[in-house]
Formats: C-alpha cells, sequence, structure tokens
C-alpha cells in the first residue's frame, strides 16, 4: 500500500512540474462560434499544432515558456483550403498567461480568375497584458504610419524612388534603431529585424545602400541573445546573403525536383533540347497563374513545335494544394514540385507569384516579358 502511495504522489509531482513549463494562451473572440482555431509555432510545426474550437467565445491553447519560437493562432478552414494567403495573429513568447481579444470576420479571395472562396481574417486584435506584444503592436503601428499612403510594391520602377523612398527608408530605420535600443526582450529586437529584412525597403541587396548596411550590421552587434535562439543567426545569414549578392543578377541554378509522378528531374536536362525555356513558378492559390494555366492548354503545342518549353514549377507550401490545382487546371506538361525549397527561392529570386524566368538554350538568362503564351513566340525573331 505504501509503495502505491509513492508511486502516486511522484506522478503528481511530476504532473506539477511539466504543468509550469507552461502558459495559457486566452483567447476572447467575439464571433464565429464553433469554428475550428490552430495554435503552432512558427507557422509550421504542424505536427505538434494544438486545436480547439471557439466555445461560449473563448479558446484557450497551451505555450511552452522560455522558449524562442513565435507562435501563430490562424483558422484551421483556412490552412486546409488557402494555405498560400494565411491570415494569423502572431504570438511573441511571454512568461505569464496572455489574453487576447479579436473578431474573425469571413472574407473572400480570389482562388482563380474570378472565382472567390471564402477566408477567415482575424480584426482588432488587443493584447491585454503589458507585454512585448503589446510593445509589438504600437512599434507595427507607427511603422505603418510612415508607409500610408504610399504604393510601394513597384518602387525600383517608380519615379519617387529617387525622392520619397530614401526618406521613408530613413525614418524606417531609426524607428528600427530606436526600437532595438529600447526593448531588452530579445524576441522582440529579433522580431523587428526579421520585419526589416523581409520588408521592401531592405529585402534585396539592390534596396540597400552601404551606410544602411553598416546601420542594420550595428543592430545585430546591440542584441545580446541567447545560444539557443537559432532565429537570430538564421537572420544574421539572411543578411549577410543580402549584402553579398545581388538578386537581379539571376544565373541558371541546376535543380533536382519531382514531378507529378513523383520522378525526379533535373532542370539541366529538361531544357536541354529546347531553344528557350521558361521556369515558371506558380501556386494554387495564385489568380494569374491559374488564368495563364487555362490559356497555355491550347497554346503549349504551338510551342513545343517551335522549341519553346513552359516548366511549371509549383511553390505551394503543401503538395495536396499543387496536385489539387494540376487536376483542375488540367496541367499535361512538365509540372514539378519545389514546395519551400528556400535554396531554390533564393538563388532565383522568387518574391512573388508568377515569377517567370526565361532561358535559351545555353543557359544564358532572357531579359523577356510575357503575359500571354503566345508572346513567347516573339522570343523567335531575336
Amino acid at each position: 500500500m505504501k509503495k502505491i502511495i509513492v508511486l502516486v504522489l511522484t506522478i503528481s509531482f511530476f504532473s506539477c512540474q511539466k504543468e509550469k513549463n507552461f502558459n495559457e494562451i486566452i483567447c476572447n473572440v467575439e464571433n464565429q462560434e464553433g469554428l475550428e482555431l490552430v495554435f503552432s509555432i512558427n507557422g509550421e510545426d504542424f505536427e505538434n499544432r494544438q486545436i480547439q474550437k471557439i466555445k461560449n467565445g473563448k479558446v484557450i491553447f497551451k505555450s511552452f515558456k522560455h522558449t524562442t519560437e513565435v507562435g501563430y493562432i490562424e483558422s484551421s478552414y483556412n490552412l486546409d483550403k488557402h494555405n498560400n494567403q494565411r491570415r494569423f495573429v502572431k504570438l511573441l513568447p511571454e512568461n505569464n498567461t496572455m489574453n487576447l481579444n479579436f473578431t474573425i470576420t469571413k472574407d473572400s479571395t480570389e482562388i482563380d480568375s474570378a472565382v472567390f472562396a471564402p477566408i477567415y481574417s482575424f480584426r482588432n486584435v488587443e493584447y491585454k497584458n503589458n507585454g512585448i506584444n503589446k510593445e509589438y503592436v504600437n512599434y507595427s503601428d507607427k511603422k505603418q504610419s510612415f508607409l500610408k499612403g504610399i504604393i510601394y510594391s513597384n518602387s525600383k520602377k517608380d519615379s519617387l524612388n529617387q525622392y520619397v523612398f530614401p526618406e521613408i527608408k530613413r525614418k524606417l530605420l531609426n524607428l528600427y534603431e530606436e526600437k532595438i535600443k529600447e526593448s531588452q526582450n530579445e524576441m522582440l529586437q529579433i522580431e523587428i529585424l526579421s520585419n526589416m529584412l523581409n520588408g521592401w525597403a531592405f529585402e534585396s541587396n539592390g534596396d540597400i545602400t552601404e551606410e544602411e548596411k553598416t546601420k542594420i550590421n550595428l543592430f545585430f552587434n546591440q542584441i545580446k541573445i541567447s545560444p539557443d535562439n537559432n532565429s537570430f543567426y538564421k537572420l544574421q545569414e539572411k543578411f549577410n546573403e543580402i549584402s553579398k549578392i545581388d538578386r537581379d543578377k539571376i544565373e541558371f541554378s541546376e535543380f533536382i525536383l519531382e514531378d507529378i509522378n513523383n520522378q525526379k528531374q533535373r532542370l539541366s536536362k529538361l531544357i536541354e533540347n529546347n531553344k528557350f525555356t521558361v521556369l515558371y513558378f506558380w501556386t494554387a492559390a495564385c489568380g494569374p497563374c491559374r488564368s495563364f494555366n487555362e490559356k497555355l492548354n491550347s497554346k503549349n503545342k504551338i510551342l513545343n513545335d517551335n522549341g519553346i518549353e513552359i516548366i511549371h514549377i509549383s511553390v505551394d507550401i503543401q503538395r495536396k494544394d499543387w496536385k489539387r490545382a494540376s487536376e483542375e487546371d488540367s496541367i499535361f506538361w512538365t509540372n514539378l514540385y519545389a514546395g519551400k525549397n528556400l535554396e531554390l527561392h533564393k538563388k532565383y529570386n522568387i518574391r512573388w507569384w508568377p515569377t517567370k524566368i526565361v532561358f535559351n538554350k545555353k543557359k544564358e538568362l532572357i531579359d523577356f516579358e510575357f503575359n500571354n503564351p503566345e508572346d513567347l513566340l516573339k522570343l523567335l525573331k531575336c
């Protein structure tokens, strides 16, 4: 009898100890009762994700204490149907129970040309704790005030590039510097760095001056990092890569990718017999990509007869999205899957969809823009 009591006490002790390693994330949701939400680490660790339905206007998740990983709350419906158009609430790790309020709206998103489907978006997110998440929101609001009313997606081609954008970049850098110095939390500092290096202003070598590189490098030196914080070192690698490589100078890079029949295909082998080859990077959620697929169905033969081949390369996060879209669009031409191949994204400078890259028989980059498949026939006159 004594042994049993000791065993029970021991189990209870370790259960309590284990429980102390977690924080609760209490989400108060004003609407969408019964909707299924997902909590995952970095928005990627789906094997260990937590799934809860909104019940009585509330969802409670658990998060590890003392972690250096960012958490994401999103709709399981979106993950299943619209993996490339994810809407989420981002949570920087805190060592106390987190309380937040938000509403969820049912919007629509374009999944094909003029074809729309429902998607859930998070609105009016309010962090009740006075922690780093509230700090991050304040920083984000200030950053957005600099960008308000400015259309910057094509900044390199815009005449404002010479006058307006340098001033915005100067303000942004000053804001980053202020917040990194002000915050004592390494995760918040890293998130600000990540936000900076993945934003439009500093995402490639062509966008960063030598003076700006020097200043950004100082940001890295100011942060005191835990030895196990991989996020920081990944960012540092990204910055080093951006500083050294001119992403606008794309060269042919060899990759071996699987086709729709799970057969491995070598890119160099595929293009060696073509006069011109287009690497067409696309996703299932890209409306213009899907419209192009439809047009290519009737034009692919005439292109092939003239020595021009379009090779589709999917960068969908999930294979099932690629396979579904390929079947729906009746893709019968060369169709490969790259997924989240970061090396491929880097080599071919994939920042949006579709990304279209044209090579000649010698694997030389051809500067040629096109919207319709038949436009490629003009290459024969070059």
